[in-house]
């Protein structure tokens, strides 16, 4: 009987290695897989909580499409919201007002603050943000008096309030009306119906093929399909294909170091007429050997946590294919070993003499370049594997770098905001582009400051900020005549909305003018001034003002034309021919500021700010790029305020103090403008994606020492040899130290500049799947997703282990 060839097979060390990397290499592509199949779920979830779980819906159909929608088969499910009317409150439209059945609570996901749905005719339920701008409490079983519009009729009704919902209707994706004021079915006359669909599964295509005069609007935050190249997905997309090119780099290093130590037996089974086709059948018996037991764990892994087969299969397939790119280094490996062999002839003394007298002449750098040569292709495998792991281990720090600097962002937003009642400040006209006067107003915000006391004294408030903060303050100066704004330039699109007003018959500028008696103002003022110094005791008494005059743009921001958003970022001026600067103001001008009711002051200005800063106050946006600083009683000796901004305990349930807020503020006739809800919402969001992101961070980290350690143990073994044979060549061990210092030079150069190459391209590639390109690519390395500091600490913790893999090489 013919005995099967084995030479690969029966190693059992080195089936033990592939077995071990192979297992790695599976298990990480399988969390990959389990990864972004739970971040889709939860994703979709967390779309369906905040933008409904319907498929599609169908604003203010006709009866005939209703009847095609009805009787079509695709459809699982129908949600009715029926348009009973318009609540309006002093010829102000709040809201619309109508009823809903229990298949469209089902499928909204409409979530309560407090109470319930109206289960009675006189009862009401009604959003959080229209109770707010109506000046209503969260106060349940209060009388609510609502006019309302019904078919050029005004009805005034009375009702019990029953429940306060949760703000929905703003982030709904919709072509018509969505009810804030829910009520019991009732038999007023319809207006208008809103019919909201969910699909068969599998059939949420044909909604779109229904023929129907009216148009079917799509949810498209809850239909998205499975993308492994999706933002949320492409981080762990990126981590399974880094995962087999390192299996294929790192497997490779493995069968080249070992063959190398056994290329001998290799030169005499090929002497002894083993040829390579045999030799690579066998070794691609042991590959096929040691991906058993770990693939078993893998299938069975799948069936547990009932992971998509399809998914997983594709990924296996996917993941063996690419073992193939192994067999042909094998191949090629195999095939570049010489059957001769060396048969140690009588020159043999004559020949080690030669080469004992050449080596010692050579430099220790010529040394590492001929070590380098000889082992050229274990080197740059080591290399390319390094490369692989820095590179994953920076784009992993970059995702949790951006996921910090967004939280970051979200925690300087406050919970609550309170501002005195708008109030008409005085009327105005401006010349549009067209040449046509308009009429407008303006409006300012009433002072708060005698509320202060009672707003304060809820001991749920972690921090809070309060300031004074003006829109209807006319500016002028005296050579406001020769300032760009009335000598425009050719800018095709510029700031109509505040600027070029023609009041009192003089023209002027109505920028933010911004008051606080927040102890870090003063020191704000004095650290950022350009131009000028601070003088506080001028600046105290009103006769000195700073201002703020950045250079801006509003070209080009998006892909929408005719947009009034400013900007100040240097990052987003494309077209520097649209980027402005005032240049008629400058330090020792004399600004003249005006009120409605008749104050006019005339202050200088003794500093200017030309520098983008950190908004300091969120109160300070960019609808304008100028703001005035002034004393906080440069306008009252007593120093108003009128806008208060609240951080609340984050440790604390927050309802409660958000249902105490309402209740103030409506009884003090107060605007209450309450974000906890969306800023919760964000907050958990990124939360969740930063633990994925930890996850991952954890894993790279444990691959790189997993790495390592393997590396070392196969250099080592290459040291050792090294060592001796130098040693018969009479070469000294300082030489060798001085091999290793070349060694851990050039190479540590090599891997960071193709690693950072190498994330450049990763950051640029997914820089170009972004929807808006507001920023240019260097904004990736902007705070928002670089840090310097953290990643020269993480180059030097990886180079820490790299160094010390090659030092501690030979020593015992």
């Amino acid at each position: 009987m013919k005995r099967k060839f084995k030479y690969y097979s029966k190693n059992k060390k080195l089936s033990f290695s592939l077995s071990l990397i192979l297992f790695v290499s599976l298990m990480i592509i399988l969390f990959s897989i389990f990864m972004q199949i739970r971040i889709f779920e939860i994703k979709r979830e967390q779309n369906q909580a905040v933008y409904g779980a319907w498929n599609a819906a169908v604003y203010d159909i006709s009866e005939i499409s209703e009847s095609k929608i009805v009787s079509n088969q695709m459809i699982r499910s129908i949600g009715n919201m029926n348009i009973v009317g318009e609540v309006m409150e002093d010829t102000e439209y709040k809201g619309s007002i109508g009823y809903v059945d229990k298949d469209f609570l089902e499928m909204s996901n409409i979530s309560m603050k407090a109470g319930h749905m109206p289960e009675n005719k006189n009862e009401i339920a009604i959003e959080a943000y229209v109770l707010d701008l109506l000046g209503i409490d969260y106060e349940l079983d209060q009388k609510v008096n609502l006019g309302i519009h019904m078919n050029d009729s005004v009805i005034h009704r009375e009702y019990v309030l029953s429940g306060v919902i949760n703000n929905y209707s703003s982030s709904w994706t919709t072509d018509g009306t969505l009810a804030s004021f829910f009520i019991f079915p009732s038999e007023d006359t319809i207006i208008s119906k809103n019919l909201f669909l969910i699909a068969k599964e599998g059939y949420i295509d044909s909604i779109n093929e229904i023929q129907i005069n009216d148009d079917i609007v799509m949810n498209a935050y809850v239909e998205f399909t499975y993308d492994p190249f999706s933002n949320q997905n492409i981080p762990f997309t990126l981590l399974g294909i880094f995962t087999v090119c390192y299996s294929i780099l790192l497997i490779a290093y493995v069968f080249i170091h070992w063959a190398n130590q056994h290329t001998k037996e290799i030169q005499i089974l090929k002497s002894l007429g083993t040829d390579n086709k045999m030799l690579v059948k066998d070794f691609t018996s042991l590959l096929f050997k040691s991906i058993c037991l770990p693939l078993c764990v893998y299938l069975i892994i799948c069936i547990v946590l009932s992971i998509n087969i399809w998914v997983s299969l594709i990924s296996l397939m996917v993941y063996l294919f690419s073992l193939s790119m192994i067999v042909l280094i094998c191949y090629i490996y195999i095939s570049s070993v010489s059957i001769n062999v060396n048969s140690f002839s009588s020159q043999k003394t004559i020949i080690k003499k030669t080469i004992k007298v050449r080596y010692k002449k050579q430099t220790p750098f010529s040394l590492f370049v001929r070590s380098f040569r000889f082992h050229h292709k274990r080197e740059l495998l080591r290399i390319s594997i390094s490369v692989v792991l820095l590179t994953l281990l920076y784009h992993s720090l970059t995702l949790q770098i951006h996921e910090q600097y967004q939280l970051n962002e979200i925690y300087t937003q406050p919970d609550i905001q309170i501002a005195g009642k708008n109030v008409t400040s005085f009327k105005y006209e401006v010349v549009d582009d067209n040449g046509d006067r308009v009429i407008g107003y303006r409006t300012k915000q009433q002072d708060i400051s005698d509320q202060l006391d009672v707003l304060l004294s809820n001991q749920s408030i972690e921090n809070y900020y309060s300031s004074n903060l003006n829109y209807d303050v006319a500016v002028t100066w005296p050579e406001i005549e020769q300032s760009f704004l009335w000598n425009k330039k050719g800018m095709e699109n510029h700031l109509m909305h505040f600027m070029d007003y023609d009041w009192q018959n003089q023209k002027c500028l109505f920028p933010n003018v911004y008051s606080t008696k927040q102890t870090e103002y003063l020191k704000f003022l004095k650290d950022n001034i350009d131009d000028g110094e601070f003088n506080e005791e001028a600046f105290l008494k009103g006769k000195e003002i700073y201002i703020y005059l950045p250079e801006y743009t509003t070209e080009n921001l998006f892909d929408t034309q005719n947009t009034t958003y400013v900007s100040t970022d240097p990052n987003t001026f494309y077209d520097l021919n649209k980027v402005v600067q005032e240049d008629t103001i400058k330090i020792g001008t004399k600004l003249t500021l005006r009120t409605a009711d008749g104050f006019q002051k005339e202050a200088k200005v003794g500093g200017i700010i030309r520098h983008v800063f950190e908004e300091y106050d969120p109160s300070l946006n960019n609808e304008t790029p100028y703001t005035v600083f002034v004393s906080p009683t440069f306008f009252d000796s007593k120093g108003q305020e009128n806008q208060l901004y609240l951080y609340l305990d984050k440790n604390i349930q927050q309802e409660p103090t958000e249902a105490f807020y309402a209740s103030i503020c409506a009884k003090n006739d107060l605007s209450f403008f309450n974000n906890a809800q969306n800023k919760r919402i964000q907050q958990e969001t990124i939360q969740n994606n930063m633990v994925l992101n930890s996850v991952i961070l954890t894993i790279v980290i444990a691959i790189v020492l997993f790495t390592q350690y393997i590396l070392f143990r196969q250099k080592n073994a290459d040291v050792k040899d090294k060592i001796k044979i130098y040693h018969q060549l009479g070469i000294d061990k300082s030489i060798l130290h001085k091999i290793k210092l070349y060694e851990i030079l050039i190479e540590s150069l090599i891997i960071i500049s193709i690693s950072f190459g190498l994330f450049v391209f990763i950051q640029y590639f997914d820089y170009l799947q972004a929807p808006s390109l507001m920023y240019p690519f260097s904004n990736r390395f902007s705070q928002e997703y670089w840090s310097w500091p953290l990643y020269f600490l993480v180059t030097l913790a990886f180079l820490t282990l790299y160094v010390l893999s090659i030092l501690k090489t030979g020593d015992e």
